[in-house]
């Protein structure tokens, strides 16, 4: 537990070089107006530095490299809260510079790789100016550099970010124009399968056709040879009614009879054929109606080949569709090949990139590593010393305590002593008092004395003056003394 505590009580510092070049008081002021302008840090400030200035600028420091909450450097620990009829102003000047301690010891501990001067609580009561361009020209370095890696790490992931989005824009293109080649090959399949339909429906009523026109070619061709027999059957039968009239006015009777038997029998074959000549006529009738019937479907025909004109100029159509329709297939999958050249290459130059952002993000990744452990161990030490802290702050309360007991037990000696020294003063004044009314008397008593002694002879008379008057001034020293 003793290495996370920070040195507060550092009377003797080490007389170590310093390894690392010092920056100067105008490069590190200049450096700190470029990070915190609000400061007004100047180079005499660096020079001299003074308490409240080095505890402003470490705690500016504090805030924006370890994102310390500015609360923490104002408000105490729920438990390390003064109770009432405590100092709260000691809280509120101990607190920041004890957390102004702990981050700074830590964050140079860690990022420090030269030896220097141990930052303790003089370095932010009476700092050093020497130690303090040491600790500054470190932590501003440190500042440049975590700078440095943040840009470096917002680009790595800006760039990976837009290359993913160029990725995804990518694949969404492709995909759709995979979904639009798939429709125009489904449409095109389409047209196919109909433009099948319509030509085998086309050679069926071609077939139909032909097998019609056939048939009632047949069917013409036998109405005209029924219709030449049935009239040579009748030019026959009238030549023989005219022979049989010739015949009976001619013939004999036997003979007309044999005749006539003969032209009975040929009259009835004659009739047989006449009827069989109806029957055709008859026939001749009904394929009249199947002629006129065929005629009916040869018009239906004709329209149906009207229609398959329509329909054929309209598979011309499709077809000419279809052409341009895979013309723009192939320029499509032309353009998809070209698309996917260009994916492959971005992939490709995207992977090379990946790579290379991977190796600078393993090593930002192992900084921040390094960073978050030492924030890791700075929490942990931040909570020793609020611990200490409120060990501290514990007995300060019990120094405190102490303090005011003794003040009151002062302040009662204080009490007792005002009183004695009163009695005295009253004692003396009374003694005085009294010695002056004595010393009075004395004086009156050496005047009395004096007069008296005014006849007497001369010598002995002065010499018991002197006398006298010696005795007095050394009765009047003793009573002074």
């Amino acid at each position: 537990m003793s290495q996370f505590r920070p040195s507060i009580n550092t009377n003797t510092r080490q007389s170590s070089v310093f390894v690392r070049p010092l920056s100067e008081p105008e490069e590190i002021a200049q450096n700190l107006s470029k990070h915190f302008p609000f400061l007004n840090v100047t180079a005499s400030d660096i020079a001299k530095p003074t308490c409240e200035v080095v505890c402003d600028i470490y705690h500016c420091i504090a805030e924006k490299v370890m994102k310390i909450a500015p609360a923490t450097f104002t408000v105490p620990p729920l438990s390390a809260v003064p109770e009432s009829g405590c100092d709260s102003e000691l809280f509120s000047n101990v607190i920041p510079k004890i957390v102004i301690l702990s981050a700074m010891s830590a964050l140079l501990e860690d990022i420090s790789d030269s030896p220097g001067p141990e930052f303790g609580m003089n370095d932010l009561i009476i700092p050093d100016p020497k130690a303090t361009r040491h600790f500054l020209s470190v932590l501003l370095d440190f500042l440049e550099f975590s700078e440095k890696a943040n840009k470096e790490v917002e680009y790595a992931f800006s760039v990976h970010d837009e290359k993913k989005a160029e990725l995804q824009t990518l694949e969404k293109e492709i995909l759709g124009k995979a979904n639009e080649l798939e429709k125009l090959r489904s449409e095109s399949n389409s047209r196919k399968r109909l433009a099948n339909e319509v030509r085998e429906q086309l050679d069926q009523v071609l077939r139909m056709s032909q097998d019609l026109k056939d048939e009632i070619d047949k069917m013409q061709g036998d109405c005209k040879t029924d219709d030449a027999e049935i009239k040579r059957i009748r030019s026959e039968i009238e030549d023989l009614n005219e022979q049989v009239s010739q015949l009976n006015a001619q013939m004999e009777v036997s003979k007309l009879e044999d005749e006539l038997q003969s032209v009975k029998e040929r009259l009835s074959t004659k009739r047989r054929e006449s009827a069989e000549a109806h029957n055709r006529k008859r026939l001749n009738a009904q394929n009249a109606k199947a002629i006129e019937v065929i005629t009916n479907k040869i018009d239906d025909l004709k329209r149906c080949k009207e229609d398959f004109a329509q329909k054929e100029e309209e598979i011309n159509i499709l077809r000419d569709s279809v052409k341009k329709t895979q013309d723009d297939l192939h320029s499509l999958e032309k353009l998809m090949k070209l698309e996917e050249d260009k994916a492959t290459s971005s992939n490709l130059s995207f992977q090379r990139d990946c790579e290379k952002h991977s190796q600078e993000l393993a090593s930002i990744s192992e900084q921040i590593q390094v960073m978050e452990k030492a924030a890791d161990d700075l929490r942990k030490r931040m909570d020793n010393v609020n611990k200490e802290n409120l060990a501290v702050q514990n007995e300060i309360r019990d120094v405190k305590r102490e303090m005011a007991g003794t003040v009151r037990n002062v302040e009662a000696k204080m009490h007792k002593l005002e009183s004695w020294l009163n009695t005295v003063f009253n004692q003396v004044n009374e003694d005085r008092d009294l010695f002056e009314e004595e010393q009075n008397q004395f004086a009156e008593a050496v005047d009395l004395v004096n007069v008296s002694f005014d006849n007497k002879i001369s010598e002995g008379h002065d010499t018991f003056t002197a006398s006298v008057r010696n005795e007095s001034t050394i009765v009047t020293k003793q009573t002074e003394s």
